[in-house]
């Protein structure tokens, strides 16, 4: 039988004596040999599948994107003894690839993760002008939307890291921020097109879009001030 080590009154299997509350020194002690034999049954596969999870991932990834190229060059070469259509397919394959190393394998090297993601695409447009023989439209129109895409996506990126209330003020910037681009692709597009900026449709959606930020700025700091989103929509 366990007794109480500060009252010596007999307290059995009792984590803790009736009588003064000490803790009993023999039922901490089964605890704790519980608790120590659980955590030796682990298994130690379980332990570093987490860090193994995305190196696994990105080799099953790169075979199944080999196989396509494979087969996507194999029907090329078969239907016009040449690459010709299988090209674009291949390049795209082929970024989409180093897009996905960045991703999953450079986790540690945080810049050049944030470079490869950022040129990747671009450059991809840049070598399909290049391979269709007509870079005009690629470095004149797609380049800069993509580099504009990225911009935007970068500072809604920064505003979400910045912003100390989360709730609808987030989705009134990413509004604006879609204002932003309607302009801005209209730009662009205009001055690949005709040489000179003649906006058209792009104010009304910005007119539009303001307005809806406006208002969801409105709720958020004057109307639901420091809500958040998931308890204003339970979620």
């Amino acid at each position: 039988m366990s007794y109480c080590p500060e009252c010596g009154v007999e307290i059995g299997n009792a984590k803790r004596c009736p009588l003064c509350g000490t803790l009993n020194p023999k039922a901490c002690e089964k605890e704790n040999a519980v608790v120590y034999s659980v955590n030796d049954q682990k298994n130690p596969e379980e332990e570093t599948l987490p860090q193994e999870k995305p190196t696994i991932l990105w080799e099953i990834l790169s075979v199944t994107l080999a196989i396509a190229i494979l087969v996507l060059g194999a029907i090329d070469l078969f239907e016009s003894r040449r690459f010709s259509w299988s090209l674009y397919a291949i390049v795209s394959i082929l970024f989409l690839w180093v897009e996905l190393t960045a991703f999953f394998m450079l986790r540690k090297r945080p810049i050049l993760r944030i470079l490869l993601s950022v040129l990747v695409p671009p450059l991809l447009f840049v070598i399909i002008g290049y391979i269709s023989g007509n870079q005009r439209w690629a470095l004149g129109l797609a380049v800069p939307i993509i580099m504009l895409v990225e911009s935007l996506g970068g500072l809604v990126y920064l505003i979400f890291e910045k912003s100390k209330e989360k709730g609808l003020n987030l989705i009134a910037y990413i509004t604006i921020v879609a204002a932003m681009f309607c302009i801005g692709l209209e730009v662009l597009i205009d001055l690949f097109a005709i040489g000179m900026v003649v906006l058209r449709w792009s104010p009304v959606c910005a007119i539009a879009l303001l307005s809806i930020a406006i208002f969801f700025l409105y709720l958020h700091f004057r109307v639901f001030k420091n809500a958040d989103l998931h308890r204003l929509f339970h979620f």
